[in-house]
């Protein structure tokens, strides 16, 4: 779970600083995005992924290595907190699922993709306590 989180918050931040390069767009969101953006998370229940974007883990890395991964990722996001707010709000990249994103929006991303996995590892963990 922690390679899929570090993975795809890159992919996110990669997109905030897509963005300051992103050609003006009136595009929007989709419902899904427009949804998810409204209540600022997730929906609670699990979400299937299509094949093409449901790549395996990688689960070779050491905790020590995961470590230093995640601080990276932790440093980079806070290096990027100015872009994702100073970037023009019509400067938008798309996501295959939510629609056109700007800076702003792949930013706050991050953190409710990691909310959604804390919820995620709560249920599986009550669920082995039983």
């Amino acid at each position: 779970m922690y390679d899929h989180l570090i993975v795809v918050s890159h992919e996110y931040l990669d997109e905030v600083e897509s963005c300051r390069f992103a050609p003006v767009t009136t595009s929007g969101k989709s419902p899904f995005g427009e949804q998810l953006f409204a209540v600022g998370a997730f929906p609670a229940t699990p979400i299937r992924l299509p094949d093409a974007m449901n790549a395996p883990p990688d689960e070779t890395d050491q905790v020590e290595q995961l470590r230093t991964r995640w601080l990276q990722l932790i440093d980079r996001h806070v290096t990027l907190a100015t872009i994702a707010q100073s970037t023009p709000v019509d400067q938008k990249t798309q996501h295959g699922g939510m629609g056109w994103l700007n800076a702003a929006e792949w930013y706050a991303l991050v953190s409710y993709h990691l909310a959604h996995h804390r919820h995620q590892k709560r249920r599986l963990d009550a669920a082995l306590a039983k």
